[in-house]
């Protein structure tokens, strides 16, 4: 890429053996090699060359733990915003609480995780990536089960009935399900526990160049057979620049057997500027014979640099506040869009809907083209 200079000085270490100290201001990549030239200037001013290379590593990990453990990884220390990470084939990494980390280049080829919730939020995977996160084909970010606990959380349910979140939960009989709950555009909550075990967890990723999608990512509620209502989807919340890969994202609420109800779906949200992304965003509430959970709430939103976002409602029911955008795109064949607030402004090309979306307009939608 160029040529760059740099000043040292040399000091004798030993008979033959010298260290060269070299203040230098610059990013290296990791995984790429790097030719470099010293030029060394005697007493009597003659200088000799000497080539050599170097190769930028990875912080990779050792071994399955925590992130905060710094036996986990190759450096000896926790990974900090300057470093490149790499997550390898095999290793499970644990977000145990809800710091958020700060790391320069993510690459997962292990799993990704966090740790699950009680009756309170015990951990989140709150992550920002000043490069670009890569998620690749057997990569996995997984935050299923990873929610409120067994009949815990703001749209918890007992029995029979399927938790809420995403949607309502379905009540089957006298057994209520669960409330709805949580912001549709930036999505951070847990999803919520039912009879038959633990809703999905919660992911925060903010990524100032590409996220590259070709592995997986799940936060789904927990699946059984059981006779008890499924606990509802988790959270997946990803702001990036450049949205890209052919891998799977999936918030799916859980399923169940006997008389309950299926969880509802949880609630995601992706913020990008291009995307090419050629993949598989699932949108499904859990399963159960008590009756089907009701779909997630699925949202992209196109970021502009000199105008007012986009918004594609590609699922579930959106409940807009006072808010501005330049369209407004509702694509699923069952999507709402409720306009509660005082006023939502679309300056753009205005707002329609594919596949019979429909929108319930209860105050004020301007649309000014």
């Amino acid at each position: 890429n160029g040529i760059t200079k740099f000043f040292g000085y040399l000091t004798r270490l030993s008979s033959g053996l010298y260290q060269i100290i070299v203040p230098i201001n610059q990013s290296f990549i990791a995984g790429r090699a790097y030719n470099y030239t010293i030029y060394s200037n005697d007493t009597l001013n003659l200088t000799t060359e000497y080539d050599a290379n170097f190769s930028v590593s990875y912080i990779r990990t050792l071994k399955t733990g925590n992130w905060p453990d710094p036996t986990v990884w190759s450096s000896g220390r926790v990974p900090n915003s300057d470093d490149d990470v790499l997550i390898e084939t095999g290793h499970t990494i644990t977000f145990n609480d809800t710091t958020q980390r700060n790391v320069r280049n993510l690459v997962i080829n292990g799993t990704l995780t966090h740790s699950a919730g009680t009756s309170s939020v015990v951990a989140v995977i709150n992550l920002t990536v000043s490069g670009n996160l890569t998620v690749n084909a057997q990569g996995l970010i997984d935050i299923t089960s990873k929610g409120y606990s067994t009949s815990n959380g703001p749209g918890s349910a007992g029995d029979n009935g399927g938790a809420g979140y995403g949607a309502y939960g379905i009540t089957v009989g006298s057994f209520a399900g669960g409330r709805q709950y949580g912001n549709v555009l930036t999505p951070t909550d847990l999803g919520s526990g039912a009879g038959q075990g633990a809703g999905g967890g919660a992911l925060i990723i903010n990524i100032t160049e590409s996220a590259i999608i070709n592995g997986t990512i799940f936060a789904n509620g927990t699946a059984g057979a059981g006779n008890s209502g499924g606990p509802s989807g988790g959270s997946i919340y990803l702001i990036t620049n450049t949205f890209t890969g052919n891998g799977t994202i999936q918030i799916r609420g859980g399923t169940t057997g006997g008389g309950g109800a299926g969880g509802s779906g949880g609630r995601l949200a992706i913020y990008y500027t291009t995307s090419t992304f050629t993949g598989t965003i699932s949108a499904v509430g859990g399963s159960g014979p008590g009756g089907s959970g009701n779909a997630w709430t699925s949202v992209l939103i196109k970021q502009r640099s000199t105008a007012n976002n986009d918004l594609i409602i590609t699922s579930g029911n959106a409940n807009l506040s006072t808010s501005q955008w330049e369209t407004i795109n509702i694509t699923g064949s069952t999507s709402i869009l409720n306009v509660t607030a005082v006023r939502v402004n679309v300056t753009g090309n205005g707002f329609f809907g594919e596949n019979s979306g429909t929108a319930n307009i209860q105050v004020f939608l301007n649309v000014s083209n």
